[in-house]
């Protein structure tokens, strides 16, 4: 019973000490999942990004395939409309003014589709071997999808285009 007694009275001489190590060591046994809980959070950006970069690519795979048939596109009404403007200025016709004028912007539309292939091309690039921020990866999304965007209405004018260009050869009779 003295040995008790005395380990009670040292316990209470030094309670201080024992509540420091004892919250030591508890410190120290927080910080274990905390340091982990850390390296999930880093694995897990980095699953992301590379979720981010396959989207990327897939999208700009189907960017590619929707500008290649817009381009197609505006160059074979290209060619069909020099043939339409060239019978109308051999006509003197009175609309070749106006025709011209849709012709000049159906020219600047075919040099966008141009200028967004490039922009394309650079972000395919840039993304290329290379490790990128997540910031950098979500404005490369953000472009790759205006450029999607603007490659569907670009078809879409196509075809407006290509109708309205055969409606011109009927009631002109080209």
């Amino acid at each position: 019973m003295c040995d008790s007694k005395d380990f009670w009275s040292w316990l209470g001489c030094n309670a201080g000490q024992i509540q420091i190590l004892i919250a030591v060591i508890a410190l120290l046994l927080a910080i274990i999942p905390i340091r982990h809980a850390y390296r999930q959070l880093k694995l897990s950006n980095a699953q992301r990004a590379f979720e981010l970069k396959i989207n990327l690519y897939r999208l700009m795979t189907e960017n590619i395939q929707l500008i290649n048939q817009s381009y197609e596109k505006f160059s074979e009404i290209i060619k069909e409309y020099t043939i339409v403007i060239a019978e109308l200025k051999r006509r003197n016709d009175s609309e070749l003014n106006k025709h011209e004028g849709i012709f000049v912007r159906v020219i600047k539309v075919h040099s966008d589709i141009e200028s967004h292939a490039t922009n394309l091309c650079t972000t395919a690039n840039s993304l290329k071997n290379k490790v990128v921020s997540m910031k950098e990866l979500e404005t490369a999304l953000e472009l790759v999808s205006g450029i999607m965007v603007d490659a569907a209405g670009f078809i879409n004018q196509a075809m407006g285009i290509a109708t309205a260009i055969e409606n011109l050869k009927r009631e002109k009779g080209i």
